[in-house]
């Protein structure tokens, strides 16, 4: 997937909570590079209709990497598969 890659802070934070067409909002993240960089999606790039952001169509464009999972996401009790003591078990 392309994204669109943000150059500073002031950009991420210009486009915050910004709507870039109707009642769509821009929703800047971090991508998965070291050091991650902040990027928008092209779906809102291509759905453009708010004038006062036209510039965002002159930023790289970038390959979207996903950031890793935190090492601890799975830890601690999994499922193990008995359903004794649920409900509908």
């Amino acid at each position: 997937m392309i994204v669109y890659r943000l150059e500073n802070i002031d950009q991420v934070e210009s486009l915050s909570g910004q709507t870039y067409c109707k009642t769509y909002l821009f929703n800047p993240v971090q991508d998965g590079n070291t050091p991650p960089n902040w990027i928008i999606s092209s779906h809102g790039v291509e759905q453009l209709c708010n004038n006062q952001f036209l510039w965002i169509k002159d930023l790289e464009q970038i390959v979207w990497v996903q950031p890793p999972y935190p090492d601890d996401i799975y830890s601690g009790d999994t499922y193990s598969g008995d359903t004794e003591g649920y409900v509908g078990s």
